[in-house]
């Protein structure tokens, strides 16, 4: 099984570079729960989460309901050194997908860290589109 990921990785490099091939790696054990060696392999390699493939990430995440998945992008992002603006970016939508899953509890919890840490003017909102997908834009 080694020989067959290292052969991916080799393909996954050759066609998208290493950078890109490393966060996609790091991205697939975040998903599987291995967010340790997820983390090593960021700060071994030296790469960082874009604004574009965490707004990505964020989106698929709260579409999947998986919050554990966001939590995990949070810590992945604390490592890779991720800007402020998009450590915030994940928290919206963490708290969007509690929303969404009815999830009252952490939602508010949330709501009042993210009200402590700035005065940040969030605003409570359950409204969904009609894909059944919260809306983000009462969060900023």
């Amino acid at each position: 099984m080694l020989g067959s990921l290292t052969r991916v990785m080799e393909l996954s490099t050759a066609v998208i570079g290493r950078p890109q091939a490393v966060l996609d790696l790091a991205i697939a054990l975040l998903e599987a729960g291995k967010l340790d060696k997820a983390a090593s392999i960021i700060k071994e390699e030296q790469v960082y989460l874009q604004t574009e493939r965490l707004q990505y990430l964020c989106k698929l995440y709260v579409n999947i309901r998986k919050p554990q998945h966001l939590h995990s992008l949070m810590s992945l992002a604390r490592v890779s050194g991720t800007a402020s603006e998009d450590l915030l970016l994940i928290r919206a939508h963490l708290f969007a997908c509690h929303e969404l899953i009815g999830n009252t509890k952490d939602a508010n919890d949330l709501l009042a860290e993210l009200q402590r840490e700035g005065g940040i003017d969030v605003r409570r909102s359950s409204r969904r589109n009609r894909e059944g997908t919260a809306s983000f834009s009462d969060v900023w």
